[in-house]
């Protein structure tokens, strides 16, 4: 296989092959840098098959197939992790989301934060305060990773909130992220949204993380508890026009509503 060219090799070098990019390159400045030597380097369609989700192995694998393509493209797919899409929530995965809504492990990180409830009430909570919520899908075998949600809207002022609940039990390779990326293409492209936020605890922040194009606007200190300390609460935000200016690339490979 085609060896990584050494301008990339260099920035990789130091992280373990296991570690995904944004751990390895953190920070959104250094990341733009690293795909701005991948442009010089021939390499500028690596964007479009790698989020900071990725690992440096999944990194290094997509240099090597843009290397051996003459166009610069690759020439196999983006493997199955990225391709899902969106479609309604049936009874299954109600189910499944109730679940992990209230168990130990995951419940804590969601909306109800520990708490348990009924499957009645949960149902009745899922759907209040929605503007419009998708189950996420793998194109393939039609396998539900979880849901993605759009929440209380503020059409009047352009704004909404955007969050996700996993609910599956395989390997987690960046579904939900892209599921994500399918939800707010769609809310641009069907809302007068100037604006779309999301708000997480400091713990939730890191672990997840968002694409560079969503700007911290706010921190509530000490807001949430978990795990025996207090976290800072997150308030991040994106615009219509950053959205736009991010999501271009990147359609083509996870798709989007334009």
């Amino acid at each position: 296989m085609t060896q990584v060219s050494e301008p990339l090799a260099a920035l990789l070098e130091s992280a373990s092959d296991g570690v995904p990019l944004r751990d390895a390159i953190p920070g959104s400045t250094l990341r733009s840098h690293f795909f701005a030597v991948a442009t010089t380097s021939g390499y500028g369609r690596l964007r479009e098959y790698i989020t900071g989700a990725s690992t440096v192995s999944e990194v290094k694998h997509w240099i090597e197939v843009l290397a051996s393509s003459s166009d610069g493209s690759a020439e196999e797919p983006p493997d199955e992790s990225r391709q899902v899409r969106l479609g309604p929530i049936d009874d299954e995965l109600l189910l499944r989301l109730y679940h992990a809504a209230v168990a130990p492990d995951s419940g804590a990180y969601w909306r109800f934060h520990g708490t348990t409830t009924s499957f009645e009430a949960f149902i009745e909570d899922f759907y209040r305060g929605t503007l419009c919520q998708f189950a996420v899908t793998g194109v393939n075998d039609g396998h539900a990773y979880g849901a993605v949600v759009a929440y209380r809207p503020q059409l009047e002022f352009g704004h909404c909130y955007v969050a996700f609940l996993r609910a599956s039990d395989r390997r987690s390779s960046g579904q939900m992220s892209h599921g994500l990326f399918l939800l707010i293409e769609h809310l641009f492209s069907c809302f007068p949204l100037r604006q779309i936020y999301v708000e997480m605890a400091e713990f939730n922040f890191d672990r997840v993380g968002l694409p560079d194009c969503f700007e911290i606007q706010g921190r509530l200190r000490d807001h949430t508890f978990l795990d025996g300390r207090y976290w800072d609460q997150i308030v991040a935000a994106v615009t219509r026009d950053r959205w736009e200016l991010m999501a271009q690339p990147l359609r083509s490979v996870v798709g989007g509503a334009r």
